[in-house]
């Protein structure tokens, strides 16, 4: 999907300062009203001073090709961000082991941030590979995960009235291993 201006300010509400290591889960661009269609990560490494690793499947850079259906070991991060990548990693299976790689890699009092398009969000209805969630699903993934909520919401897409997404910001408390699937896949969300 990519970060629009809702989802920047977003990244500047919830900054973890200068010379964090950031992980950007799929190589994201701007949908922002200045930087419309640019790679996002250079410009928010020169923005707040992070250090950024961007894992995709078709890569880009010099960051590596990751494969979010399998299990990742990427380093530990002070914030991990999902701006819809993991709504279109193939499979229910596949949707949890991204979030399983995502909890792995945010380290302990560490924030994520997740963007995915809300249920019944027309504009990606016909898409096979979306995986679409609701707020209860967040906040259910939280109280199972044991994550603090700093803030939850959702907006429209790229100023599309039709094309709703989901956001939530986390913080990481414990050191606890990832819900197995089938806990997962309890959860409200749809493929």
């Amino acid at each position: 999907m990519g970060i629009s201006d809702q989802g920047l300010q977003l990244l500047k509400r919830h900054n973890p300062g200068a010379g964090s290591d950031v992980l950007e889960f799929g190589c994201q661009n701007f949908y922002d009203s200045e930087n419309y269609g640019v790679s996002a990560a250079p410009i928010l490494q020169e923005m707040f001073g992070w250090k950024i690793l961007s894992a995709d499947l078709i890569g880009c850079y010099e960051f590596p090709v990751v494969d979010l259906r399998e299990r990742q070991e990427l380093g530990e991060f002070d914030l991990v961000t999902n701006f819809g990548c993991f709504c279109c990693v193939e499979g229910r299976r596949g949707f949890w082991q991204s979030y399983e790689n995502a909890h792995r890699a945010c380290r302990v009092g560490g924030l994520m941030i997740h963007k995915t398009p809300k249920i019944g969000a027309t504009r990606w209805s016909n898409e096979p590979m979306h995986h679409f969630v609701t707020k209860e699903f967040y906040r259910n993934l939280a109280e199972r995960m044991n994550y603090e909520i700093l803030e939850i919401g959702e907006h429209n897409s790229h100023g599309d009235p039709h094309g709703r997404h989901v956001f939530i910001c986390l913080k990481k408390l414990t050191d606890n291993e990832f819900m197995s699937f089938f806990e997962f896949d309890q959860l409200d969300f749809c493929s």
